[in-house]
């Protein structure tokens, strides 16, 4: 993939969901990552997929490809932050934003860890 400021989405006219870059993590071999309007695997998927372009570690295998552990434990908290409430038809999400949101979990989970 070509290093782009944002990744992007959008449903054609004749209803296919498009994204501006590969699916490479599949949690199920039958089930694609899409846009969901409620958590499913299918957009669990999308989450880990994003995810995963943005982290490093590959200590994790899915059903197809390597992610890490990571990405698979915050997915579900990615998609209601970030995935659920963006629009159906088309989005943009800029990969500063996904940086600055596993910032933020990264500093939770010191602050946990430091108060225990």
């Amino acid at each position: 993939m070509t290093e782009s400021a944002a990744f992007r989405y959008y449903v054609d006219r004749n209803g296919c969901q498009h994204f501006n870059f590969p699916q490479r993590i599949w949690l199920d071999p039958t089930i694609p990552m899409a846009v969901t309007p409620v958590q499913t695997i299918a957009l669990e998927t999308l989450a880990i997929n994003l995810l995963t372009f943005m982290t490093r570690e590959r200590d994790h295998r899915a059903a197809v490809g390597v992610t890490s552990q990571r990405a698979v434990v915050l997915s579900r908290a990615f998609c209601a932050d970030c995935l659920l409430g963006a629009p159906a038809e088309a989005w943009e999400l800029p990969r500063t934003s996904i940086r600055a949101w596993l910032n933020g979990k990264n500093r939770c989970a010191r602050r946990r860890r430091g108060s225990g």
